[in-house]
């Protein structure tokens, strides 16, 4: 699944790897990885073209011979905070920007989108017909903010690392629901949001203005990631000076740590800092 909406993979692609029925209590016999692995099966991906998706199950089939230790209760994991440094890097790539920055090759100069859509020519394929096969009509707005977000996974972006790394946070709703399937969605994610934390370090989030790209998108990586990502950044307070301490120093400014996260509510236009 997350190959195939990663564009990684086509639509009958897809239904050959697809094994919906093989959980625990389906009934299915599921697909053996080892099935995946050339050493194994002469032919183990036919339908499987792009490299990247080639490698990541070649690399999972292997990974599962190798006998890994049984899960543990996820109920009974040490908790792990993720930290990822931000200043002014590309977050979310801006529609405009796909259609008028250029890239400098060795002999022609073209803009970022016909760049990507060369580079990545599969993968826009799978795009485009994913996107031609919706059901529910998506608009025009939609589908240039799936745009936005296809390029930006395939560039470096933060958009692309604080995805890669919230996989830990589906991996352990997976895993609960397999040791738990009592528990609804909600006590699901709610444990695993004690369980992984994903933080953005973002230092100019403070001074994003309202209505701004930046803070546009920060918003959407806040409402499109799992609910584990937070956004940790500096206010700084510069109304008149302060003697600190017993050394006597006058500071003309003072700074306030502060995490926003998709439950913080809106204030002014902006997310209301959990702690400040």
């Amino acid at each position: 699944k997350d190959l195939y909406h990663g564009d990684l993979l086509t639509e009958r692609a897809r239904a050959e790897l697809d094994t919906p029925h093989s959980l625990p209590g389906a009934g299915a016999r599921p697909r053996l990885p080892s099935q995946f692995d050339p050493a194994v099966n002469s032919k183990p991906l036919p339908e499987v073209k792009n490299e990247e998706a080639r490698r990541r199950l070649v690399v999972w089939a292997r990974a599962w011979k190798q006998h890994p230790p049984a899960a543990r209760d996820v109920c009974k994991c040490p908790s792990l905070t993720v930290m990822i440094p931000h200043y002014g890097e590309d977050n979310l790539i801006r529609f405009d920007q796909l259609f008028n920055q250029r890239i400098e090759l060795e002999k022609k100069s073209t803009v970022l989108m016909a760049y990507l859509v060369d580079y990545f020519r599969d993968e826009f394929v799978n795009f485009a017909r994913r996107m031609h096969g919706r059901t529910d009509q998506p608009t025009d707005q939609q589908v240039q903010f799936e745009l936005r977000r296809w390029a930006s996974l395939r560039m470096q972006t933060l958009w692309r690392t604080v995805d890669g790394m919230t996989k830990g946070h589906k991996a352990l709703d997976i895993l609960l629901r397999l040791q738990r399937p009592d528990l609804n969605e909600r006590v699901r994610d709610s444990i695993c949001r004690d369980k992984f934390q994903c933080l953005a370090a973002m230092q100019l989030y403070g001074e994003f203005k309202v209505g701004s790209p930046e803070l546009e998108a920060a918003e959407e990586m806040l409402q499109c990631m799992p609910s584990s990502l937070a956004i940790a950044f500096l206010v700084n307070n510069q109304e008149g000076k302060e003697r600190m301490g017993t050394d006597n120093i006058q500071q003309s400014k003072r700074f306030f740590s502060c995490v926003v996260d998709s439950s913080c509510p809106f204030e002014h236009g902006k997310r209301r800092p959990k702690y400040s």
